[in-house]
């Protein structure tokens, strides 16, 4: 994990029985008689993560307490040299057009939106880009000159409002159409192509420039916004993450018959490796609602996972240091230490319900071998405007 760990020599007993007080009041889930909603799984996954994170912080040794204001040195761009290269590749590729004569004074902005109206970043908006990989690390294979660094199955944007206190999350599935910079086999700009987002991935090394490609493909589907962390979780840390937890506890909420006629809803299983990537891999490729499909039982585990860790901990705090441990190989991030902190101080102490989610909107369409999800670009660029910028003064 590309996340550097600052060793906190100040930080109190206190302090952590504190954090981890705030992480059981966030972590508890609302009685509701409803069917679980993807927006309700959605939620209750984002506040499990701000536990996560600061429990992963403590095990680290890296937390540190903030009064909720940004220090200078967090959150400033990075790029890798990798990343740097392909951006000049495709400036370079890129056919220039005559500009037309500029119509009054020329305005400075950050994006003009469709009707020619300038706008500004809204600074106090931060971003962190969280991804689910099935296919990366070790198992990269090449294929017609270029290489497979995994896809894309979980794709969430983490919108955090620090000034105004406010989080909003958004899922954006797997087969959404987006413009995806692909890349040869030698890691060099090949051309851009329209295709499912999560391909974006695949074109990278599996690791940071992968993760990078990503977020290109994510910015240029939400008019250019800029993306400060991502964090990538490869699904082979699954089946480590399984064993340590003796298999995860999974009640069945609909039938699943692709694992065996006994798969019946109400029925209860504590899961194998096996059984564990077949429920977050599987989905049927015929049907529209597929993918979406896989993404909602995918969260589902990782809700059922994080309640059987949290049991754990409160048993065994030791299981802390194991479980940093094992996920830390798996995991591709440029978060550093106190920026982890300092999200999960702030995310434990924001409403996190059911109003934060949002699922891109579109359409599903036949494509030729799978569902494509095209996106309304007009609730696009009214999203943008309401969580990204500002008007020009």
């Amino acid at each position: 994990m590309n996340c550097r760990i600052d060793m906190d020599e100040n930080k109190t007993k206190g302090a952590e029985e504190e954090s981890i007080q705030q992480i059981e009041d966030s972590s508890t889930e609302p009685e509701q008689k409803k069917k679980n909603s993807p927006e309700r799984i959605i939620a209750i996954v984002l506040a499990s993560l701000a536990g996560l994170l600061l429990l992963l912080a403590l095990a680290a040794g890296g937390f540190v307490l903030y009064t909720g204001s940004l220090r200078p040195s967090m959150f400033q761009e990075r790029s890798t040299e990798e990343m740097e290269k392909v951006r000049v590749q495709v400036v370079q590729a890129s056919t220039p057009t005559p500009s037309p004569p500029p119509l009054g004074e020329i305005v400075d902005a950050d994006w003009i939106d469709e009707d020619g109206k300038p706008w500004n970043y809204n600074h106090h908006v931060l971003t962190v880009l969280l991804m689910g990989i099935d296919y990366m690390k070790d198992r990269v294979q090449w294929d017609t000159g270029r290489r497979n660094g995994g896809n894309t199955d979980v794709l969430i944007l983490l919108i955090v409002d620090v000034k105004a206190k406010e989080a909003t999350v958004l899922n954006i599935p797997r087969d959404t159409m987006a413009d995806v910079l692909a890349l040869d086999a030698n890691g060099d700009f090949e051309s851009m192509i329209y295709t499912n987002i999560s391909a974006a991935h695949s074109f990278g090394n599996g690791e940071a420039l992968s993760c990078q490609l990503t977020e290109y493909a994510v910015s240029g589907l939400l008019c250019g916004i800029k993306i400060d962390r991502y964090v990538a979780v490869d699904y082979d840390s699954i089946n480590r993450v399984n064993e340590l937890l003796g298999g995860v506890e999974f009640e069945l909420d609909q039938d699943y018959p692709f694992l065996g006629h006994e798969w019946k809803k109400g029925q209860r299983f504590r899961l194998n490796n096996y059984q564990l990537q077949r429920l977050l891999q599987y989905r049927d490729q015929h049907d529209m609602d597929g993918a979406f499909e896989r993404s909602r039982r995918d969260l589902q585990i990782m809700k059922a996972m994080y309640d059987q860790f949290k049991a754990a901990f409160l048993e065994d705090p030791g299981v802390l240091l194991r479980m940093y441990s094992a996920l830390e190989p798996y995991i591709t991030t440029d978060l550093s230490m106190d920026e982890i902190s300092f999200l999960a101080q702030t995310l434990v102490n924001l409403p996190l319900d059911m109003d934060c989610v949002v699922s891109l909107r579109g359409e599903n369409r036949i494509g030729e071998k799978y569902v494509e999800y095209y996106p309304d670009l007009e609730w696009i660029s009214s999203f943008a405007k309401e969580k990204f910028f500002v008007p020009c003064d």
